[in-house]
């Protein structure tokens, strides 16, 4: 079989995504959970986050800090190609360079001195406005959220974006959100006890709660209110569903 040929990525984030295609990773749910088991951050709050930032750091979005990269390093096998390891640091190196052609300095002048003391009273006079301004954003946007069906679960964690996948690999012991549980649109989200009373009893894994959020639905025309349903695996093997009309796909190691 021959090797993808690396030498043609030229980004570290098209690098990134491309090795974790060949590897197998379609979405980020093994890879978020293979993250927090590296970083050592277990729960769903670092799950969550890992989910973000891995599908960012995929697109290009922003780059990981040093300390993520080299948890990112772990993760991915980087020994099949020669040279492989070598244009995986480079590229990362590139992508953190900052960006060349600043302004040199110049000698302080008490002119420049005398200018710099009024640049910074207007400026301290700019940031209390704009503090003001932030305040007043704030409190608008949680109006509008309670106010347009935002929840948040008993157990704290947030679910506004309860995300359906069509596909999954999991191993033992890890969990992932497979979907959103809905009822009329608009309405608020059903009820655990009634959403874990219409879903499968699978034999490779368990259901729990993921709390209210919000989910598009093509039904309802835009995002509705949605309770998160998270799989969690507990023995190998692969099972093929229906769940809310899409069809799942998940497999455990």
């Amino acid at each position: 079989m021959s090797q993808p040929d690396w030498d043609k990525y030229t980004q570290w984030h098209e690098l990134f995504d491309a090795l974790c295609t060949e590897q197998g990773h379609f979405d980020n749910a093994r890879l978020a959970s293979m993250f927090c088991e590296v970083t050592a951050n277990n729960g769903q709050a670092n799950y969550d986050a890992a989910v973000k930032n891995l599908a960012n750091w995929r697109r290009g979005v922003h780059i990981p800090s040093r300390k993520n990269f080299l948890a990112l390093s772990r993760m991915i096998e980087l020994n099949g190609a020669d040279g492989l390891r070598e244009r995986w640091n480079r590229l990362y190196a590139e992508a953190r360079r900052p960006v060349q052609g600043a302004p040199s300095s110049t000698p302080v002048t008490p002119a420049d001195e005398s200018h710099a003391i009024r640049h910074a009273v207007y400026a301290t006079r700019w940031l209390s406005g704009v503090t003001l301004l932030v305040v007043l954003l704030v409190v608008g946007g949680v109006w509008f959220l309670l106010s347009s069906g935002y929840y948040i679960s008993a157990s704290g964690v947030r679910a506004i974006d309860v995300e359906y996948r069509r596909s999954i690999s999991l191993r033992v012991g890890e969990s992932s959100v497979v979907h959103g549980a809905r009822s009329n649109c608009g309405e608020r989200a059903p009820d655990w006890e009634t959403t874990l009373s219409r879903l499968p009893v699978l034999d490779i894994g368990t259901w729990s709660d993921g709390g209210e959020g919000r989910r598009y639905s093509r039904a309802c025309g835009g995002p509705t209110p949605a309770r998160g349903v998270v799989f969690t695996a507990t023995r190998p093997g692969l099972v093929e569903f229906t769940l809310y009309g899409d069809p799942v796909t998940i497999h455990v190691e």
